[in-house]
């Protein structure tokens, strides 16, 4: 799923649940969702364009090490919620 489809999907169960989420339950979901948007893909390489993670790129000493997207997070998070 796109990364936009992954946030659409956290908002709809956001809002079913909103009166059903304890107060704990509702500061583990704004930790995963803040980790989801922490996990945004970008473009990278203009020639063959790939999506990466921004948040696991590596930015060592100028150079941009990409990591693939959807990363072994979102992956995870994915997983869990299908």
């Amino acid at each position: 799923m796109t990364h936009d489809e992954l946030l659409a999907k956290l908002n709809h169960i956001d809002h079913s649940a909103d009166l059903t989420m304890d107060e704990s339950e509702q500061y583990f979901f704004k930790a995963l969702r803040a980790v989801v948007e922490l996990h945004k893909p970008f473009g990278w390489n203009s020639n063959n364009l790939h999506l990466c993670c921004i948040a696991c790129a590596d930015f060592d000493d100028g150079d941009v090490v990409p990591a693939a997207y959807p990363c072994p997070t979102i992956q995870a998070i994915e997983k869990e919620l299908a």
